[in-house]
């Protein structure tokens, strides 16, 4: 089994996407590609714990950090983690979810499954 961090780079270019400019902040600029990684229990931690500091937050705010901690790039440019990308508009992040989830979840189906064999049922 490998140590190996999983990337993958997302192509959205054909679903004409935005993001805002991190550059001026005002502005939305194209987003063509992002790059995420599956996470670990790090990333889980490190985003609780910025919750933390920060008074405690919601499941769906907890997620968003999480998230946030797997970008690797955006439009072919390394980013650091955590990358802010709460400002992006909601169309944008839900792609980026969707992205996350898939890399990051296990499918419903083998939860079921595995909990039957384990558990019986």
């Amino acid at each position: 089994m490998s140590n190996e961090v999983r990337t993958k780079v997302f192509d959205v270019r054909k679903y004409k996407l935005q993001i805002t400019d991190p550059a001026n902040p005002s502005r939305r600029i194209p987003l063509e590609s992002f790059e995420l990684r599956e996470t670990n229990g790090e990333d889980d931690i490190a985003a609780a714990e910025r919750a933390a500091a920060a008074g405690g937050k919601s499941v769906t705010s907890y997620r968003n950090d999480v998230i946030s901690e797997a970008f690797v790039s955006v439009n072919g440019e390394p980013v650091v983690s955590p990358f802010g990308w709460r400002t992006w508009p909601s169309k944008t992040r839900d792609f980026v979810v969707l992205a996350f989830t898939k890399m990051n979840d296990a499918p419903p189906k083998d939860l079921e499954d595995f909990e039957k064999a384990a558990f019986g049922g």
